[in-house]
């Protein structure tokens, strides 16, 4: 399915996967977010990876983030299909 997807959308599909976990499922049953319930977990990362792809994709040169109490630094990247 992933690659009909890839194939109709022509580059607009993103190449971050979240993978299934029980720290996402429970961060919302708390009322917190993943980087508030669980910042070192794999969903985090996922998200964090995930921010870091759209945030090329738009083209951004240098932003600090600022995500719980860890700080995400992003430096442009050359991104195909935007």
């Amino acid at each position: 399915i992933l690659e009909e997807l890839r194939s109709a959308f022509n580059g607009q599909v993103l190449e971050t996967k979240i993978r299934r976990s029980v720290k996402l499922r429970e961060a919302p049953a708390f009322g917190r977010t993943i980087f508030q319930h669980a910042p070192g977990s794999a969903g985090a990362e996922d998200y964090l990876r995930l921010t870091q792809e759209i945030l090329a994709r738009l083209e951004v040169l240098r932003a600090p983030l600022l995500i719980g109490d860890r700080t995400l630094s992003l430096v442009r990247q050359e991104v195909g299909h935007v």
